[in-house]
């Protein structure tokens, strides 16, 4: 690629490079097989676009706040407006490719053509300093956006129209297609909008929704012009009014079916739960009374000769040795044998004691014997003394 190639995209841009390297390197994708490519460029350039809209839209909006100015400059800071500010300067035509991206149409993602802008406001950075970067941006803006405001970069046309059509006519827009043309990788798409059976815009779109939010965008502008609002109001005056009353009629009627959804639910779910408790009640009563009739059954039916012989424990023998037995004897104390007494007679009475001595004798009695007694055994403490029995040759 010869330098003098490069002299219309210069143009378009209103600068001229004096190392065309830089160009060239801001300008190679890195799917093209060279040892350079324009990743570090990038870097660079998006960095100092963060930094140029930012103080383009401070200085431009002077009453907004912080929070109105973030927003506006995420709109802008983004990969579809590089994108649109690539195709503006015609940076696609100019971009090197591999044969593979080439095949894949590189040259319209705007994945590719955001990344090539953002290296080439780098290369400028990095030749020419950062006011002549903020020349090139400002007026790149200026031209894309000639009376920027804040609703055209953050609102949703869409919804803003819907809002609209329910507010004055208490109806939603309807987006019908109309047309779809070109190839697979770029194709048209034409959409169109009514609103109450009037068509209100005709757009345009590679996809579906770019197609319908510039319908939407159309047929918001027409409907937000004063002699638009005037027209209408004239015809009926009283439609806005009307078409407030359908709305909160609509929404209460809404409102009425869900809460009779959500009571019909919540009384179906109740009635279940007591379903299935009573259910699982009778389920016990009647396994407890299956139970209780199969314990009787069971014992009616038992037989005794069924049953497993189980033996009777025997009472307990506590088992003597005779050697323990026989020091166990020795070893108490033995009680003294008692000597048997001979029976003796009572001498005769003296004759000086008996007054009547010629009377006849009375016949002896039986000699009396008397009571075993316990030998006499010397008191001894508490403390019991058992005699320890004499072993052979102790003596």
């Amino acid at each position: 690629m010869n330098f003098s190639d490069f002299s219309a995209l210069e143009s378009r841009l209103g600068y001229r490079f004096a190392n065309h390297s830089l160009l060239v390197e801001a300008l190679t994708h890195r799917s093209c097989i060279k040892p350079y490519n324009n990743e570090r460029l990038e870097f660079l350039g998006d960095a100092v676009l963060d930094l140029l809209v930012g103080e383009y839209l401070f200085e431009r909006f002077p009453k907004y706040d912080e929070g109105k100015l973030s927003k506006m400059r995420s709109s802008l800071v983004n990969e579809k407006s590089f994108a649109d500010f690539a195709r503006d300067v015609g940076i696609g035509e100019m971009l090197r490719l591999s044969s593979s991206e080439e095949h894949n149409h590189g040259r319209q993602k705007d994945s590719l053509l955001s990344n090539a802008f953002e290296a080439v406001i780098g290369a400028i950075y990095r030749e020419s300093g950062l006011e002549r970067a903020r020349e090139i941006v400002y007026r790149i803006l200026a031209e894309h956006y000639p009376n920027m405001q804040m609703q055209d970069l953050t609102i949703d046309y869409k919804t803003a129209l819907q809002e609209i059509t329910q507010e004055r006519f208490a109806k939603l827009p309807i987006y019908e297609l109309l047309s779809q043309s070109g190839p697979d990788h770029q194709k048209q798409f034409t959409m169109q909008i009514s609103i109450n059976g009037e068509v209100y815009a005709v757009g345009q779109g590679n996809s579906k929704k770019s197609a319908q939010q510039a319908c939407a965008k159309i047929a918001y502008e027409k409907l937000k012009a004063p002699s638009v609002q005037k027209a209408q109001k004239s015809e009926n005056p009283q439609n806005e009014n009307v078409a407030r009353e359908n709305l909160k009629g609509e929404n209460l009627k809404a409102q009425n079916a869900k809460l009779a959804k959500v009571d019909s639910a919540t009384k179906n779910t109740a009635r279940e739960n007591l379903r299935g408790k009573n259910i699982t009640r009778e389920n016990l009563k009647k396994e407890n009374l299956k139970n209780g009739n199969l314990k009787n059954e069971n014992l009616k039916n038992e037989n005794p000769a069924d049953k497993p012989n189980t033996p009777k424990r025997a009472p307990k023998i506590h088992r003597i040795d005779s050697g323990d037995f026989t020091q166990k004897q020795k070893s108490m104390p033995q009680k003294p044998r008692e000597v048997q007494k001979s029976t003796s007679q009572k001498p005769a009475p003296s004759a000086s004691h008996e007054p009547n001595a010629s009377k006849t004798p009375r016949p002896q009695r039986a000699p009396y014997k008397p009571a075993r007694q316990k030998p006499s055994t010397p008191k001894t403490p508490n403390t019991r003394t058992q005699t320890t029995p004499h072993k052979k040759g102790d003596r």
